[in-house]
């Protein structure tokens, strides 16, 4: 049970935040079209890199052989079910273009997680 609080139920929680942040209507949005655009797209690479993250780091603890696609197969497959809700939401628009960021992001976390695997290989 401890294994859950700590490795399973962090996912859980930041799935949920990403489904009450894409469940909202109308995101405020800058004045600046560019500036818009490059908040918005940011968020997504930032949120999806940590749901990366954390869904590595709680698969670790389930399987002995610890492995990148999982967790990628998983956070891109969230990515698309959040585009599909978002579909059902009054306001909001799903587009493909923003599950190619989802997986921007997943994919930097996924690169930084190997280079600093790596980095502590070597160191010991």
């Amino acid at each position: 049970m401890k294994k859950f609080f700590y490795f399973d139920l962090p996912v859980v929680l930041w799935m949920a935040l990403i489904f009450i942040l894409s469940s909202q209507p109308h995101l405020p949005s800058a004045q600046n079209v560019w500036i818009d655009f490059l908040f918005k797209k940011s968020a997504h690479i930032f949120v999806y890199g940590v749901l990366y993250t954390l869904s590595y780091r709680a698969q670790t603890v389930h399987r002995k052989k610890k492995g990148w696609v999982l967790p990628l197969l998983f956070t891109l497959a969230y990515a698309v079910s959040d585009e599909f809700h978002q579909s059902f939401v009054p306001g909001r628009t799903p587009m493909v273009r923003d599950i190619g960021f989802d997986a921007i992001g997943a994919g930097i976390a996924m690169y930084l997680l190997n280079r600093r695997w790596q980095y502590s290989t070597l160191a010991s």
